[in-house]
């Protein structure tokens, strides 16, 4: 099931780490029972890459700590709203309201690369 995953993302015109990531995320999903986040979600990431370059704006961070962040639902983040709230390897929910989005996030390795922060 990963390859197939990984071929189908890479068949989207995903770069490898993001195809890697993907199908990662997908397949976790299928073991943990979760159908929705599992090989379904292909169908939903299709249509992000069928938008090509708009879907890639800039992340914008309209408030940070050391624990959370608040950004425009508009860039990236958006997309992670309407998926429920779920980061790949994260718990974290996420809050729609007035074009705002509110999500509280693990300070792993992974969180600081995402958001620009510094430990």
């Amino acid at each position: 099931m990963r390859a197939t995953l990984l071929e189908a993302f890479r068949a989207l015109g995903a770069p490898e780490e993001e195809a890697q990531a993907a199908a990662e995320m997908c397949l976790d999903s299928e073991l943990r029972e979760h159908r929705s986040h599992g090989a379904r979600l292909v169908r939903n990431i299709a249509r992000e890459y069928a938008q090509g370059a708009e879907r890639r704006r800039e992340l914008v961070v309209e408030h940070a700590t050391p624990a959370s962040a608040t950004v425009a639902v508009e860039t990236l983040l958006g997309e992670i709203a309407d998926a429920g709230g779920r980061v790949p390897g994260e718990q974290s929910r996420v809050i729609r309201e007035a074009h705002l989005a509110s999500g509280t996030v693990t300070l792993d390795d992974n969180a600081i690369e995402v958001l620009g922060l510094s430990r």
